[in-house]
């Protein structure tokens, strides 16, 4: 029985980093940018949702006059 070279020399395969923008390839590979993505638009969701709260408690019951 002989080995073929594909099995013999297998490097781990890395995931492609094509949707990560340039300055962050050596940090995130794909899947990580997508979860970082998520992250940060959830993070930025929550504060728009929290401004609007704030503004609207505001408008009903003034503070610190």
């Amino acid at each position: 029985m002989t080995q073929t070279s594909t099995t013999m020399s297998r490097e781990p395969e890395m995931a492609s980093s094509d949707l990560v923008p340039a300055p962050w390839k050596e940090l995130f590979n794909n899947p990580e940018w997508l979860v970082h993505r998520i992250v940060v638009q959830a993070t930025y969701a929550m504060i728009v949702i929290v401004l609007i709260a704030h503004a609207l408690c505001w408008f009903w019951r003034p503070w610190l006059q």
